[in-house]
């Protein structure tokens, strides 16, 4: 349970990530529907599972955490990897 609430945040992470307009992963951003709602549901269930197996509080900062360290970390791999492509 802990390794799927870990995996549905991190992929949460991500498609927020890709929906904003500021991406550099992909050629458009994704759709809001897509992005934020798919991002929102994989967060529900990353709750539902953390949740039983950690305390409300646990859960909630794994989660936040786990959400930063993407929001951080994506945007600086992506220019990393377009920037190793040769395209700026």
């Amino acid at each position: 349970m802990l390794v799927l609430g870990g995996i549905a945040t991190l992929v949460a992470g991500g498609l927020f990530y890709c929906a904003s307009s500021q991406q550099r992963l992909l050629p458009a951003p994704l759709s809001a529907l897509l992005g934020v709602g798919g991002g929102t549901g994989l967060i529900t269930i990353a709750v539902i599972y953390l949740s039983q197996i950690m305390s409300p509080a646990t859960t909630s900062f794994m989660i936040v955490l786990l959400l930063m360290i993407v929001c951080c970390l994506l945007p600086v791999l992506a220019s990393f990897l377009k920037l190793r492509n040769g395209r700026r």
